[in-house]
């Protein structure tokens, strides 16, 4: 258990390469390649003064999550890519809070709204363009059918079940 006033230690991460270390006589390894290691420091305290009697250390092989990571951030840079660059314009917002995720290159043209100067924003900023104010559109129709569009779309039907 940590004392009060206690420094929290982070979690910290560093690459480990096998063969670097066995190049260069470091350590005996059989081991080959790269892992990537997490691990924790944390303080050991005497219960009778309270200064550190040593730290516990505990580390943990980080490799599978930081790899599924890269191969997330890969795949999700290559879809940003596809979207920005689709020939009709087109946006996207998160479900919760309506905040705008995407923005392509179509979008840009249509509006004059560059998506750096759009993207992360919400409370119906993506409507501005279009209407001249923040309003329902719509998406918000679709994502929440509560939603009333004061007969603006007056011809939407709905399938059996909403």
């Amino acid at each position: 258990m940590q004392a009060p006033g206690d420094a929290v230690t982070p979690p910290l991460e560093c690459r480990f390469d096998f063969d670097r270390v066995r190049s260069r006589d470091l350590l005996p390894t059989t081991r080959t390649g790269i892992i990537h290691v997490g691990g924790v420091v944390s303080p050991l305290r005497s219960p009778d003064d309270g200064d550190p009697d040593g730290c516990l250390i505990q580390v943990h092989d980080v490799t599978g999550r930081v790899l599924a990571e890269g191969a997330l951030r890969e795949s999700h840079d290559r879809l940003a890519g596809i979207v920005r660059h689709l020939p009709d314009a087109m946006f996207a917002i998160d479900r919760g809070g309506g905040v705008v995720t995407a923005w392509n290159l179509a979008m840009e043209e249509l509006t004059g709204i560059t998506a750096e100067e759009i993207l992360g924003k919400g409370d119906h900023e993506y409507t501005l363009p279009f209407y001249g104010k923040r309003t329902a559109m719509l998406v918000d129709k679709v994502l929440n059918p509560d939603v009333a569009l004061r007969n603006r779309y007056r011809f939407i039907t709905y399938a059996e079940g909403g």
